[in-house]
């Protein structure tokens, strides 16, 4: 596409690719369960986790708008990129119950601006004929960006081995390409605003 708020849309859903299924699917479960030393604790945690995920969604859909959708995005990332670093102070029950409770609070609040432009891009541009080939290749590039991430998994794995390290290792490494996601909110929300002659 040659249209930049398109390119940046589409950067974003390779990031977005990279830091959300990977961790959420295998990072996070593996330190809830080294932690614990239990499946059942593993398997409550995550029920709650979830349903706090689901609760924020629900209210942050209603209650962020408008131009507090950036902001809160930002801040959602740069929260997340902050949380992770606490395992590099300690692994224990108490950080993993902290991180996790940052990530599935935060992680929803992320979603909204990102979420917001990119269902809304194609109205924004005047593209409408081309909305079947957007969500085609948007899709395909939030895919590419999940099996960089399971590469980088796998690579890093083979390299450290399955210690506590690697993965505290892993927590960071498929966090921080999130930042990017606020550069290319940046790009898109400049553009938009001037589209609307606000800036």
């Amino acid at each position: 596409r040659k249209e930049k708020p398109l390119q940046s849309l589409y950067y974003e859903s390779f990031f977005e690719g990279i830091t959300s299924d990977a961790v959420n699917n295998i990072v996070l479960p593996v330190l809830i369960f080294l932690s614990f030393q239990s499946e059942f604790s593993l398997g409550a945690l995550q029920s709650v986790f979830a349903l706090l995920a689901a609760f924020v969604s629900y209210i942050g859909g209603k209650k962020i708008l408008g131009p507090q959708m950036m902001k809160c995005t930002s801040f959602a990332i740069i929260g997340l990129v902050c949380s992770s670093l606490l395992y590099f102070i300690d692994v224990n029950a108490t950080t993993v119950i902290i991180y996790n409770i940052c990530y599935y609070f935060l992680t929803p609040i992320r979603d909204i601006g990102y979420g917001h432009y990119g269902s809304n891009i194609i109205d924004i541009e005047k593209v409408e004929e081309e909305r079947v080939e957007h969500f085609v290749l948007r899709e395909m590039v939030l895919n590419a960006g999940r099996v960089v991430s399971y590469l980088l998994i796998f690579l890093i794995i083979t390299c450290f081995g399955e210690s506590l390290s690697t993965f505290k290792i892993l927590t960071l490494v498929l966090t921080l390409p999130a930042l990017m996601i606020i550069f290319h909110n940046f790009r898109i929300e400049k553009h938009v605003q001037k589209l609307l002659g606000q800036c």
